[in-house]
């Protein structure tokens, strides 16, 4: 039977590209979303994306996910799988397909190879491991694996290029995700529309209170540089609570001193009363777009950041935060100094970020998908 279908890269973690996924997956209520792999227990994620389990269908590579989910360092191995696992798991959904949508920031988008139908995609980002954080990626193999890995990367890069030829519409996060892909797939940027993805906005504006201490909302990945915050806040002996679970987490235990607190992962209603309790939130990566930020401005928390990536597209400086132009704790002490000697307006913090919110993205997701 004809049918529309989503894709997405991977359904293990609650997080932004999660939450634009909930999004798309309300304008297709029928629709069975295939992923490389998924997770096994939901229980603590947020409603609106627990509630997207039963549609998930993971591939073949489901297996060896759970078996590296227990051994951690076998995950990236699963890396030059992902294709495979992809394009040979749902023939018989992709054969009565009328059209393809696929959330992508990894290789979902090779779908695209076994099907006739038109495909859709929104790309949080290309693939970073392969393509602008390749050379990361390298770095973190053993030097006799290098020479094989350069090689690997490149064969998915064709395979990903090859399926970017096949993609009928694009939509993109942000502006830098934009140049990305044009550079990566060889397209003109002009072929990219930019649908900012969906943050939650408060209705009212939060209430002025007292504020302490700094603030950082983490997946903990090495692009992040949350150890930047860590030495920042230290140095500056201030106290820094951390949200969120990642690859980096550990290592971050080991660094932090006395004046860290690490929460893991924290509900909505409990991100909620930390964005409206700290003084400022720390942003230290280059991130693609940035939900956090929003999240942050949305609720009266100033944010000291990078000044790199899409947070430029959302964080007014003097208006939502204060930038910093280099990932050194130096630039960083001074950003965060700068931040709270000056007076914010939470009113004016809040309007800032209501053009981020869901009705914005589901307007502009309609008239992308019509």
């Amino acid at each position: 039977m004809a049918s529309t279908l989503l894709a997405h890269h991977w359904f293990f973690q609650p997080r932004g590209g999660e939450r634009v996924l909930a999004e798309l997956a309300s304008f297709l209520p029928e629709a069975p979303i295939l992923t490389a792999f998924a997770a096994a227990d939901v229980s603590g994620w947020p409603a609106a994306l627990a509630a997207l389990a039963p549609r998930v269908r993971p591939s073949r590579l489901q297996g060896l996910y759970r078996a590296a989910a227990v051994a951690p360092p076998l995950m990236p191995l699963l890396l030059p799988l992902l294709p495979w696992g992809m394009r040979r798991s749902f023939h018989r959904e992709l054969a009565g397909a009328e059209r393809l949508v696929v959330s992508d920031a990894g290789l979902a988008k090779c779908l695209a190879l076994e099907t006739a139908a038109p495909v859709a995609v929104y790309l949080h980002s290309p693939m970073r491991h392969i393509w602008h954080d390749a050379e990361i990626t390298l770095g973190r193999l053993p030097r006799p694996l290098r020479r094989a890995g350069s090689l690997v990367i490149e064969r998915l890069r064709r395979v990903d290029r090859a399926a970017a030829g096949r993609v009928a519409s694009w939509a993109v996060n942000a502006r830098i995700t934009a140049r990305r892909a044009a550079a990566a797939y060889g397209l003109p940027q002009e072929a990219f529309t930019v649908i900012h993805p969906p943050v939650a906005v408060p209705h009212e504006p939060p209430r002025e209170g007292p504020r302490a201490g700094l603030l950082v909302v983490s997946g903990m990945e090495p692009y992040k540089n949350d150890l930047l915050a860590v030495q920042a806040a230290a140095a500056l002996g201030e106290s820094l609570t951390v949200v969120g679970s990642g690859p980096e987490r550990r290592r971050l235990e080991r660094e932090a001193g006395s004046n860290v607190r690490f929460l893991g992962y924290a509900s909505d209603a409990e991100l909620d009363r930390l964005y409206r309790s700290h003084a400022a939130l720390l942003f230290c990566g280059e991130e693609d777009f940035g939900i956090v930020p929003v999240e942050a401005m949305a609720r009266g928390c100033p944010v000291v950041a990078l000044g790199r990536g899409g947070v430029t597209e959302t964080v007014e400086p003097g208006v939502g935060g204060v930038f910093f132009a280099e990932p050194s704790v130096d630039a960083a002490m001074a950003a965060v100094e700068s931040c709270l000697q000056r007076p914010w307006d939470p009113a004016v913090m809040h309007a800032a970020a209501e053009r981020f919110g869901p009705a914005a993205f589901r307007d502009a997701v309609r008239a992308w998908l019509r």
